[in-house]
């Protein structure tokens, strides 16, 4: 009866041990650690409930770090710096409950800085500027609540602006104007709600006029000139609501006039004559509703 009980309590402490142990070597570790080949260390990342709680830290190959992140229940939540494999800071994030939430900033492999913002709950919000390696800005642009909001503006790397327009709501709203790299005006353009409204020029990068549209709620409405570089007139033709209606002209490169073409709500009505460069008529035709007569 003795050799039984004693069986029987043996027994109990095997399966207690056994379950015991069991449960330890299940459950998730606090502190996971890993190295490199080389035996360098190359993470160590700390849990709690079997998810991400508390800093983790990573590091390149040659044991510098490479970058830390502090984490709860699982998700990103406070400074998230990241470094060059030389040890110098590469990036400085915040996030807050696994989204972005704080100043951001960035910089270049020489120190310069790169890049400067904020965002709130997870998008831009207020100023972001950005810089070329050289030290000269780049873009300087407005945001809210995630969209293009004010003033946005860039420069080329030698110092000259680049683009400067007016945003509102994430929409292009007002005048929006680029240059080109020498300083020459490229482009003018008017804006309303996102759409093209108003006049658009824009230039050749010698000064000369490239181009004349008139635009209504995105829509070419009016008249439409093209210039070649040389000053030229290459084309004229008049819009209405996005359509070709009236006479539409084009000339040689010389000067010569190549094409009248007349057009109604879009389709071809009316005459057609087109000259060679010389002046000689190759042919002419005319059409009506679309149709040639």
């Amino acid at each position: 009866m003795e050799t039984k009980y004693l069986t029987f309590l043996l027994s109990l402490s095997f399966l207690f041990l056994f379950y015991s142990s069991s449960f330890v070597f299940s459950e998730e570790p606090e502190v996971k650690k890993e190295r490199w080949e080389n035996g360098k260390k190359r993470l160590e990342e700390h849990y709690k409930d079997g998810k991400l709680d508390g800093l983790s830290t990573y590091f390149y190959e040659n044991g510098v770090k490479m970058f830390e992140v502090y984490y709860k229940h699982g998700e990103k939540n406070g400074l998230k710096t990241h470094w060059y494999p030389n040890g110098k800071t590469w990036y400085e994030r915040y996030y807050k409950f696994g989204k972005k939430d704080g100043p951001w900033t960035e910089w270049y492999f020489n120190e310069q800085m790169k890049l400067k913002g904020y965002f709130k709950n997870g998008k831009k919000d207020g100023i972001f500027n950005s810089w070329y390696e050289n030290g000269k800005k780049r873009i300087e642009e407005h945001y809210k609540d995630g969209n293009k909001d004010g003033l946005f503006t860039s420069w080329y790397e030698n110092g000259n602006k680049n683009l400067k327009e007016h945003y509102k709501g994430g929409n292009k709203d007002g005048v929006s104007i680029s240059w080109h790299e020498n300083g020459n005006k490229s482009l003018k353009e008017h804006f309303k709600d996102g759409n093209k409204d108003g006049v658009s020029t824009s230039w050749y990068k010698n000064g000369n006029k490239w181009y004349q549209r008139h635009y209504k709620n995105g829509e070419k409405n009016g008249l439409d000139t093209e210039w070649y570089e040389n000053g030229n007139k290459w084309y004229e033709l008049i819009f209405k609501d996005g359509e070709k209606n009236g006479l539409d002209t084009e000339w040689y490169l010389n000067g010569a006039k190549r094409i009248e073409e007349h057009y109604k709500n879009g389709v071809k009505d009316g005459r057609w004559t087109r000259w060679s460069k010389d002046g000689e008529k190759i042919y002419e035709k005319h059409f009506k509703g679309g149709n040639e007569k």
